[in-house]
């Protein structure tokens, strides 16, 4: 059989497999790699808990408003909640199954709609693999976090758009508007991409009146849906005023206070190709940090030439979209999907990686024209060469890093933790950044985080506007909890005057706090047992002195506020 027949035989095979194809790379990338980050996850099984217990716990939360009552629903239906010990873990379970369900569907979703766009099988599929391999994508979908379900949404919707079908487009425009009204309900910043995404078969295939009024359909059925979860919401809150909808809607950015272009630069990037600590590595290369070791050696061989990299794909991409005038419509879409995500990220949290998962549509359709239209050999070659080497890094890394999430030393500290937990003490540690934080949040199928039920509280999150009233928030916990008669435990690392490169603190990060004020701070007060430990915990007993001290902070809490 010559060459060119076994071309023609695996082309053949790949047009008849190309889903089986696609859930199998799916399968395999989630096989070899782990859901490291766990995102806020922590939290909405403490709010979903919360309810269950009769409690509010931000469970109707406008940014991610389907997510914990879904996750309750199936829980409450579903499962023995016979024993309250395992509950956390049931729901831990029950989101990330909903993870994993929704990156399948959505690998499948992406490979359907290259294919209505009629780019090569080959092209379909290399596309589909470094869509699961981006870094966001192949992380979050092994968590219990919404955002990949918010991703299913938005690309089914693009899906019931683009979709060829003329027998019934009405009825896939309204599934469609209905579709991204789910996707925001799941993850309200997907609203961001949603217009260009209504738009997506006027701007792709031409502004005619078909095409246009299926845009119109789009957007009705999409208000509509809005209108029904979110208004279905506020009266469930019984909230009966304009400023109570913007209270709801304040809570939800959690006090963050990080902005600036530089960090949605990095962030994007970031959200497609592991870099690691690369912006903490930068950070602290910038400010001059005293930590910083080897600073240029790392960025110039990782992080800067990863950041680079990814610039010089997309800035190719672009190129060759401009070049055509089939290109140009793609282009548009890539750009009118983008910008809005990129300038609301300018103010608020533009550094995280899943911010611009509502980006992975576009980029990755752009991507995927760029490579069936090139003309050159040597494009081509670049741009898929770039795709391999964005698989097997972000594969790599995501699988080293996994080890370094269970380094021996995170493991001893939470093992010093563990009989605290048993005595329900309260656990604080320094810096929210620190591994440890990420080990009890991200791995909480394991034993030393009891399966689930130990949870860390800290004294700072830099880049939140916690940081400014610090000493009082933990003053008022430290109270609350003696009141509760329950033991309280601080890192020794809170003693320390200088941190050590591997705690992650990056000085001159947030305006607000120094490391220098936790061993002041502490200077202050009487410390129980555990002191000499090099890196474990010690009590902070209730005296007259430490009451005395800490009710003077908590009294100003409110008033802080």
């Amino acid at each position: 059989m010559t060459e060119r027949n076994l071309l023609n035989s695996f082309s053949a095979l790949l047009t008849k497999y190309l889903y089986g194809v696609a859930a199998f790379v799916f399968l395999v990338a989630i096989s070899f790699t782990y859901g490291y980050f766990w995102a806020d996850a922590a939290d909405y099984v403490d709010s979903v808990t919360a309810f269950q217990n009769g409690k509010d716990y931000n469970f109707v939360d406008f940014g991610h408003l389907l997510w914990r009552p879904l996750g309750w629903l199936v829980w409450s239906t579903f499962f023995d909640l016979s024993d309250p010990s395992i509950w956390r873990y049931q729901i831990f379970q029950i989101f990330q199954g909903f993870s994993y369900a929704a990156g399948f569907g959505s690998t499948l979703l992406v490979a359907y709609i290259l294919r209505v766009l009629k780019v090569h099988d080959w092209v379909n599929i290399l596309t589909v693999a470094t869509f699961i391999c981006s870094h966001a994508f192949l992380n979050f979908s092994q968590t219990g976090t919404t955002y990949i379900t918010a991703l299913f949404f938005l690309l089914l919707g693009i899906a019931l758009v683009v979709n060829p079908s003329s027998s019934r487009p009405n009825v896939f425009a309204g599934l469609a508007g209905v579709s991204f009204a789910l996707s925001t309900g799941f993850w309200i910043a997907f609203v961001w991409a949603i217009p260009a995404a209504m738009l997506a078969a006027p701007i792709l295939f031409g502004f005619n009146r078909k095409n246009l009024t299926r845009s119109a359909l789009t957007l009705s059925a999409f208000v509509i849906a809005v209108l029904v979860i979110f208004g279905g919401a506020i009266v469930v809150l019984k909230i009966d005023s304009i400023q109570g909808i913007i209270a709801w809607i304040s809570v939800a950015s959690h006090g963050n206070a990080t902005h600036g272009l530089a960090r949605v630069i990095f962030g994007i990037s970031r959200s497609f190709v592991f870099m690691g600590d690369g912006g903490a590595e930068i950070k602290q290369f910038l400010l001059s940090n005293s930590n910083t070791q080897n600073a240029i050696y790392a960025l110039f061989n990782a992080t800067i030439f990863k950041f680079l990299a990814f610039y010089l794909v997309g800035l190719l991409v672009s190129i060759v979209l401009l070049g055509s005038e089939h290109g140009r419509r793609f282009f548009l879409f890539l750009i009118a999907s983008c910008l809005p995500l990129a300038i609301f990220a300018i103010s608020f949290d533009g550094a995280a990686i899943e911010r611009y998962l509502p980006l992975v549509p576009a980029v990755f359709i752009a991507f995927a024209l760029s490579l069936h239209i090139a003309r050159h050999r040597l494009v081509m070659g670049f741009l898929v060469l770039s795709a391999v080497l964005l698989i097997l890094s972000n594969t790599i890394s995501i699988v080293r890093w996994e080890q370094l999430a269970l380094d021996p030393s995170h493991v001893e500290r939470a093992s010093l933790a563990k009989p605290l937990f048993a005595r329900n003490a309260v656990v604080f540690l320094v810096n929210w950044n620190e591994p440890l934080v990420n080990f009890n949040r991200s791995f909480p199928f394991h034993e030393l985080n009891n399966y689930g039920n130990a949870r860390y509280n800290v004294l700072v999150t830099p880049g939140l506007d916690q940081t400014r009233t610090w000493r009082e928030e933990f003053a008022t916990r430290v109270i609350t909890a003696w009141e509760k008669d329950r033991e309280v435990w601080v890192s020794t690392r809170a003693l320390e005057t200088v941190p050590a490169p591997e705690w992650k603190w990056v000085e001159g990060g947030d305006a607000n706090v120094g490391w220098i004020d936790f061993p002041t701070f502490f200077d202050g007060l009487d410390l129980g047992e555990g002191v000499r430990n090099v890196d474990g915990f010690f009590k902070l007993p209730r005296t007259e002195r430490n009451d005395f001290v800490l009710s003077q902070f908590a009294s100003t809490f409110d008033k802080a506020l």
